[in-house]
């Protein structure tokens, strides 16, 4: 492992090792690729609050070099900001849309920050994520754009409805910007596709929905055992690209939130497997207690021997995290992840054909048809997807 990955880890670990830190930081170490992988990785602020903060847990600033510590202190500073902005307009858009008799769900950003790291600056996130039910989503839309929102993809106000008519149809959310970009909100009303999780046991976190305490502001929330899985699903989607999305699943393994409440892991077990997701979640508790040294209970250990699947799947995401890289590009490497992730062949499949058919905004900016056109997509989305492979390879015949 590179020595500035090695920092990184030992930096967002749960247990941390001043005597190590101290070592690593006094050794040969890349500080503008350790700032580049702590930014990539969503990590600045924790790299900040271990080394740079004078009651930090392993503060070594008399052993950075010059300008390392101004500069980690800025963007800590910079992401503090950002952040309150963003809780900020989080609960300007809470309150516009209970206005409306809308019911909407957080659980990530000044969640998570709040609840489960205790700073809202620990937590570096760029965007807000509102859940909402389904027959509440044109509604919710229409209260996002009353209030200077637009869709991210689509910033005039000619043909929004068409472009919010093609997430409703093929996505799970939307994105919407405020007028001058700072804010970004995506508005979901799944939190996965419908061939990623069952969507019918996912409709049941509204039952076990609860209010929660977030710098003061009761909002609605999910349970803790919810979170977890949610946590371990947006990892796994994403094949765990960010390092910060492991530290999410040892932030809520290692906090109650002050709820003072034990995870039921009987709980967790039952929801992964009616999801059909527990590889998924057990990949993401695996990186938690080998990366992070997040305590694990003797029942999820056990259960974690058993999945030899998972533990290759880990091995590749330690491997490329140690190189300093990111995962492999393009659709094909995405789609064998998702179907690997997937204890169930016919997951895997559906995952596959789900990636090969289902229509991205990439269709809709390519060509857009009339609502009554839109199942033409479910062909225009292979075709590209061919053409895209064959112009690919003649450029890399003709190199």
């Amino acid at each position: 492992m590179r020595p500035e990955m090695e920092l990184l880890l030992c930096c967002a670990h749960m247990r941390l090792e001043p005597e190590r830190i101290r070592r690593l930081v006094s050794g040969s170490i890349d500080w503008d690729f350790t700032i580049e992988q702590a930014c990539r990785h969503r990590l600045a602020p924790l790299l900040y609050w271990t080394l740079v903060r004078p009651d930090g847990p392993a503060s070594c600033r008399d052993l950075l070099p010059d300008g390392i510590a101004e500069w980690l202190d800025q963007i800590f500073q910079t992401t503090c900001r950002r952040n309150l902005l963003l809780t900020e307009e989080l609960y300007k858009a809470l309150k516009a849309l209970d206005a409306k008799g809308i019911a909407a769900i957080t659980y990530k950003g000044p969640v998570l920050a709040a609840r489960y790291y205790g700073h809202l600056g620990l937590r570096d996130f760029a965007d807000l994520d509102i859940l909402v039910h389904p027959r509440d989503a044109p509604q919710a839309a229409s209260v996002l754009m009353a209030s200077d929102y637009l869709p991210s993809l689509y910033r005039n106000r000619s043909g929004m409805q068409f472009a919010f008519q093609f997430a409703r149809a093929f996505r799970q959310e939307v994105s919407y910007l405020s007028k001058d970009g700072s804010v970004e909100i995506d508005l979901h009303w799944a939190l996965m596709p419908e061939s990623f999780a069952l969507c019918s046991v996912e409709r049941q976190m509204w039952l076990r929905a609860k209010t929660v305490s977030v710098f003061g502001q009761n909002i609605l929330g999910v349970s803790r055992e919810d979170l977890l899985l949610i946590a371990c699903m947006h990892g796994s989607k994403h094949r765990w690209e960010r390092l910060s999305w492991v530290r999410d699943v040892a932030a809520v393994l290692a906090s109650d939130g002050g709820s003072n409440e034990e995870i039921d892991w009987d709980v967790v077990e039952k929801r992964a497997s009616e999801m059909r997701m527990r590889r998924a979640l057990y990949l993401g508790l695996s990186l938690a207690g080998t990366l992070l040294g997040a305590a694990l209970p003797h029942t999820v250990r056990w259960h974690l021997e058993g999945e030899t699947a998972m533990w290759a799947l880990g091995a590749d995401i330690y491997a490329t995290f140690c190189s300093g890289g990111g995962p492999a590009t393009g659709s094909f490497a995405a789609g064998r992840f998702l179907a690997r992730s997937r204890e169930d062949w016919r997951d895997g499949l559906r995952c596959w054909v789900n990636l090969i058919t289902r229509p991205t905004m990439a269709e809709w900016l390519a060509l857009r048809l009339p609502r009554q056109l839109f199942p033409l997509y479910y062909l225009l989305r292979p075709v590209r997807l061919l053409a895209k492979h064959v112009a690919g390879y003649g450029e890399t015949r003709q190199d």
